[in-house]
């Protein structure tokens, strides 16, 4: 059963997180190990692992990209260990980040560090906008051409994460 059966909703990108918060603390009571103290080992085993389970499932569905991951999962078009090819011009413009990450690493400036985040935030939120119908479109009819997209936007962003990483450890 995945997650969103087990909470009865719908697999969407763009999630009711009020239902979700609700579908949670309804199985949180319900498969609470306090509730089966005076019960056989069997029924207590059987409601530690699907409390484990509900914890896992809001986890991932309560966090937007992971949630995005599981879904391109789900729908068998994200492969776990995959090296996804990423367009050449998103390289190119990632390698020109890259290299002004690197010279704040033999110089710090707080200027430029600000500037660069600047800038990832910018690109981030353009390709958020990018694919903001796609999402839309696999939500109201499972699109599943869309999933393309979301699939690209999902490495580009882990990618840009990793820029992210960089920076910060140089003090950006």
């Amino acid at each position: 059963m995945d997650y969103f059966t087990f909470y009865n909703l719908p697999r969407t990108f763009r999630l009711n997180e009020g239902r979700l918060k609700r579908s949670f603390f309804e199985k949180s009571r319900t498969f609470h190990p306090d509730f089966y103290i005076q019960k056989a080992d069997k029924e207590k085993e059987e409601a530690l692992q699907w409390a484990t389970y509900n914890n896992q499932a809001y986890q991932t569905l309560k966090n937007e990209d992971k949630r995005m991951k599981y879904i391109l999962e789900l729908e068998g078009v994200l492969i776990e260990g995959e090296k996804y090819q990423l367009p050449p011009i998103f390289l190119m413009q990632m390698m020109e980040l890259n290299e002004e990450v690197m010279e704040l690493s033999f110089q710090m400036e707080a200027q430029r560090a600000t500037a660069l985040k600047a800038k990832l935030t910018t690109i981030e939120q353009e390709m958020m906008q990018s694919i903001e119908q796609s999402m839309k479109d696999f939500d109201q009819a499972a699109d599943k051409t869309a999933l393309k997209k979301i699939k690209e936007f999902y490495f580009k962003k882990r990618y840009l994460l990793r820029i992210r990483e960089s920076l910060s450890k140089f003090g950006g």
